[in-house]
């Protein structure tokens, strides 16, 4: 009989550490499990934050009046007054100041053609057969924009001889 008992008991000893090292596996895999998911979830939310600023270009875009080139503003600037345009450029500046209108705003770049260099900007007068050559932007939002290609959006707008566009939003190209 005491062997029977010595059998039991080191089967149930047995039994005992199987068990634990199965409850030991069982642990890891839920610490394994709830790491991955974790960073799953990190993974989802980045991608959630850009599909939404995705959603946001994609609302501008649906609000845009017109995509219109730099040079269809040029040659007639009054049919654009108070209307949303989308306009790819390069942008110059800052020049603090310069559109007269409520006050200085605190950025106000050049809009110039998406190939133009330093060398091929106008020079004074900034008129070139009756047409401006410049269309100025107003953009109240931060962001340095010196020489940069984007897209601007915004309303075009004209105070006295200048017609500027005052951007809802600027977005790098």
């Amino acid at each position: 009989m005491s062997e029977r008992k010595t059998i039991r008991r080191d089967a149930a000893i047995a039994i005992g550490m199987i068990c634990i090292v199965l409850v030991a596996g069982l642990i890891a895999t839920i610490a394994v499990c709830t790491s991955t998911i974790s960073i799953l979830n990190s993974q989802v939310m980045n991608l959630q934050n850009q599909l939404n600023a995705l959603q946001t270009q994609v609302n501008d875009l649906r609000n845009v009046t017109a995509f219109v080139t730099m040079d269809e503003i040029r040659l007639n600037p009054s049919l654009w007054v108070n209307r949303t345009v989308a306009v790819e450029g390069k942008l110059s500046g800052p020049y603090t100041g310069f559109i007269p209108e409520e006050g200085p705003p605190p950025f106000d770049y050049k809009l110039n053609r998406v190939n133009e260099t330093y060398d091929t900007l106008p020079k004074p007068p900034y008129e070139l057969n009756g047409f401006p050559v410049s269309i100025w932007v107003d953009w109240n939002g931060t962001g340095d924009y010196w020489w940069t290609k984007v897209t601007v959006f915004g309303v075009v707008k004209e105070s006295g001889f200048l017609y500027y566009i005052r951007a809802q939003e600027i977005y790098l190209l």
